[in-house]
């Protein structure tokens, strides 16, 4: 618990489930607000983590080819489950670096059948994280 040291969201308090006290700012990205509200009021979940960019001591983090990625959330599911989800607007859905996060991520979940990755764009949560939780 030390080692989470977010930039306090205003909104933090909004969030039942978030492991931690606070959540880690969303900046301008109400979109990515957006999906902490939806991952948040999921039955399934039973934690989930804003994870913080940029602390590569303390966050999670997948290597690609130029530097290091992280993933937005982080959840923990009732069935076991972990999946690491990276939010990305419609107009990144066809960028080269997308599609190697994407990649990436879906080589790391490949290890084991409690992993997995997701990659979410605008109006996709609920749809695609509830089959995928249980």
């Amino acid at each position: 618990p030390n080692s989470y040291t977010p930039n306090p969201d205003n909104r933090s308090k909004e969030f039942k489930k978030h492991h931690y006290e606070y959540v880690d700012k969303f900046e301008s990205y109400t979109e990515e607000y957006e999906v902490a509200k939806c991952i948040d009021g999921l039955d399934e979940v039973t934690t989930w983590v804003r994870n913080i960019a940029r602390d590569h001591e303390n966050s999670f983090w997948l290597q690609t080819s130029s530097d290091k990625f992280y993933p937005d959330f982080i959840v923990k599911s009732k069935s076991g489950k972990t999946v690491v989800i990276e939010y990305k607007g419609d107009m990144l859905k066809t960028t080269d670096d997308t599609k190697e996060k994407e990649l990436i991520g879906d080589l790391w979940a490949s290890q084991s059948d409690e992993l997995e990755f997701l990659m979410l764009y605008k109006g996709e949560c609920r749809e695609k994280l509830e089959g995928l939780l249980k």
